[in-house]
């Protein structure tokens, strides 16, 4: 099982409100993926929270803390721990936790993650990740567009989020983006841009593309999401009409907002086209690298 997998199949029990269930199946296969320790200990302590276990809820927050994990305030308000919030310890918990994390906001953002094209490159691709993902893991979905002769570019947003986990800043980023954009092309020069993101980084993407930040060639958006950022109105004029290409999961909780903007971005002169994934939730594809592919081909022959 890889863990896009596990995280699949535990959402859906999650979703089903069947806790016990989904506690039982994480704790089954969650060893087997050290690498993701500090998101599986969240899983672990809202799952237990959900079924009324707040010793065992208090007892993981002690452990990971003793292993030097922590979460930011998005995660510990996050309403499957709510009844968790009002247990005798769990302020002095999460006051440790901030105290980590202004630490870690004090430092220098890491390097972006890299996969190279094999010779001359088509193009770049930048993507942006989602809320409280970790750019390392979250570049792994990008890297089939290396192989297919494009340069990746994965950078960090710039709020951390838990340990190597970090999310974009809605009232600043949007602006910084596109001299962050611009660093990285210079680093990796190609005759193309493709500005991409998932989720909050989705619509991160959309917004500075189509704002004209940097000079994008077409935007590639995973489930995005433009509560965060604002959704950028087509009959505003300063706006470019990029190729935009979208996936998004029949199961996704975007797929109402996606499904009512994209026939107005066609309406208002844009190339876009949207794939709907059948049984795909608010995450990648299975077939997420055929599909990029696919998506960048579209992009190239829609740009000329």
């Amino acid at each position: 099982m890889r863990f896009v997998d596990l995280r699949r199949e535990v959402f859906r029990l999650h979703g089903e409100e069947e806790y016990a269930a989904a506690l039982e199946r994480l704790q089954a296969h969650a060893a087997a993926f050290p690498e993701h320790e500090p998101i599986v200990y969240f899983w672990r302590m809202c799952l237990r929270s959900r079924v009324g276990d707040m010793a065992a809820v208090l007892r993981l927050f002690d452990e990971a803390l003793a292993k030097g994990h922590w979460w930011g305030d998005g995660f510990l308000a996050d309403p499957d721990l709510d009844a968790a919030r009002a247990a005798l310890g769990w302020a002095e918990r999460a006051a440790e936790c901030l105290r980590r994390q202004q630490a870690v906001a004090a430092g220098p953002r890491p390097e972006p993650t890299i996969f190279r094209a094999d010779g001359d490159p088509t193009g770049l691709l930048v993507a942006l990740h989602g809320w409280g993902d970790t750019p390392g893991a979250h570049g792994a979905p990008w890297r089939s567009a290396a192989a297919a002769g494009w340069h990746v570019a994965v950078p960090y947003g710039s709020i951390p989020e838990t340990v190597d986990a970090w999310s974009w800043d809605p009232g600043r980023d949007a602006e910084r983006v596109p001299g962050w954009v611009r660093d990285i092309a210079a680093e990796l020069p190609a005759s193309r841009l493709v500005l991409a993101g998932f989720s909050m980084g989705g619509g991160l993407a959309c917004r500075v593309a189509f704002e004209g930040g940097v000079a994008a060639d077409g935007v590639i958006a995973v489930a995005p999401t433009f509560r965060h950022f604002g959704m950028p109105w087509p009959a505003s004029p300063v706006l470019r009409r990029l190729p935009t290409f979208v996936v998004v999961g029949r199961r996704d909780w975007t797929l109402e907002e996606i499904s009512g903007y994209a026939p107005v971005l066609a309406r208002a002169g844009w190339p876009v086209r949207v794939e709907e994934k059948p049984g795909t939730y608010h995450e990648f594809p299975v077939d997420f690298a055929d599909v990029l592919v696919e998506a960048l081909a579209w992009i190239e022959e829609a740009a000329e």
